[in-house]
């Protein structure tokens, strides 16, 4: 059965939750075009067609880590020096 010609945006934040699962599992170094594409369930024309390339797809996956870091650093901060950076 052909795959679905839908490249939209749940296509795509599907592929960077398997892009980062990948990545957290297994390193950055691990990340391909294809195994993310399979992950999703997905072709890498559809990869390629969202994100232009691999390294834009890794840059989508560093750019979600560094929002979730920055997220979790404003969440765990407090008034206090000393309880912010007890909670950092």
């Amino acid at each position: 059965m052909a795959r679905p010609k839908i490249h939209d945006d749940d296509l795509r934040r599907r592929l960077v939750d398997e892009a980062t699962a990948i990545v957290e599992t297994d390193g950055l170094g691990t990340l391909s075009v294809r195994s993310v594409a399979r992950a999703a369930s997905t072709s890498t024309t559809a990869v390629y067609s969202l994100f232009g390339s691999k390294d834009d797809l890794t840059r989508a996956v560093l750019v979600r880590a560094l929002r979730d870091f920055t997220a979790a650093q404003r969440e765990a901060g407090t008034e206090e020096p000393i309880e912010h950076v007890t909670a950092l």
